[in-house]
């Protein structure tokens, strides 16, 4: 009984530690310059629900053709965007000192690269979290961690490369992750600090 109690407790502790409340993110750039962000999307979770997802068009300096082919969106489609530094300024508080989720640390090091080349700062984040690591100790046997390849596994709709469907899909992932790790008895390591770390 006693044994069973402390697991419990083990869950409790991981799940508050290993926040259920937190901003997914993602980005689609437009060419192989990883600050050329033509895209972003954010899904906001509280107490492990998803409560909105929105995307926001940002209008880079050029599209490659190969880039375009994947995610659908050239220099017609962003017409009346804004540039990042705008686009930028407008989230920027709404996910300031909070817990970052995204599906691989490409995301992070867009937005990095985006706002050094723009000379604003990058925002403060409690902590950044990779989802599909998280997702490969959950599930070590799958073959696939990419959110397509998860999605599929688990059931969940998906309609890849538009940047709100990958950042709902990698929150749900991370949930999903979290609740099989709890379930083992293990902890997920924390993924990043507060400072961006490029290159790891």
């Amino acid at each position: 009984m006693a044994s069973a109690e402390c697991r419990g407790l083990k869950t409790q502790r991981m799940a508050t530690a290993h926040s259920i409340d937190f901003v997914a993110l993602d980005v689609e750039t437009a060419s192989a310059a990883i600050a050329s962000i033509c895209q972003l999307g954010m899904a906001f979770f509280e107490e492990g629900r998803l409560l909105t997802v929105e995307t926001h068009l940002v209008r880079p300096r050029r599209f490659a053709a190969t880039h375009t082919a994947i995610h659908g969106i050239d220099s017609s489609v962003v017409t009346e965007a804004d540039v990042w530094e705008e686009v930028y300024a407008r989230v920027r508080s709404r996910v300031s000192g909070k817990v970052i989720v995204s599906h691989t640390l490409f995301d992070r090091r867009s937005i990095f690269q985006a706002c050094c080349r723009d000379r604003v700062a990058m925002f403060s984040y409690l902590h950044w979290i990779d989802s599909c690591q998280i997702a490969r100790q959950a599930w070590p046997e799958l073959e696939s961690y990419s959110l397509g390849g998860l999605a599929r596994h688990h059931g969940i709709r998906y309609r890849a490369h538009d940047a709100g469907e990958d950042a709902r899909v990698a929150g749900k992932v991370y949930l999903l992750a979290l609740k099989e790790i709890a379930e083992r008895g293990n902890e997920p390591p924390h993924q990043a600090t507060k400072r961006p770390v490029i290159g790891r």
